[in-house]
């Protein structure tokens, strides 16, 4: 495979994302600890997936929860 090739290649797989995100990630990702992310999945506010003992947020979840999620609104003094 030509140099161009190997480039092209890499920069498709830059931009590819996986489907499943490790739950720890997706925790990471929204800035809090695992205790939060637990409580959210616990509240059914964001469902997962299980691969033997390891859990996972599926990506298209995770985009419906983000936007699930009310608004700023500044409080005014």
């Amino acid at each position: 495979m030509g140099a161009h090739m190997n480039a092209l290649k890499h920069k498709q797989e830059k931009h590819m994302q996986p489907d499943l995100i490790p739950f720890r990630e997706w925790c990471k990702i929204n800035g809090f600890g695992l205790t939060t992310g637990y409580k959210i999945l616990n509240r059914k506010e964001i469902s997962a997936v299980k691969i033997g003992k390891l859990t996972f947020i599926q990506r298209e979840e995770a985009a419906r929860w983000a936007n699930s999620l009310p608004s700023y609104q500044p409080v005014r003094s």
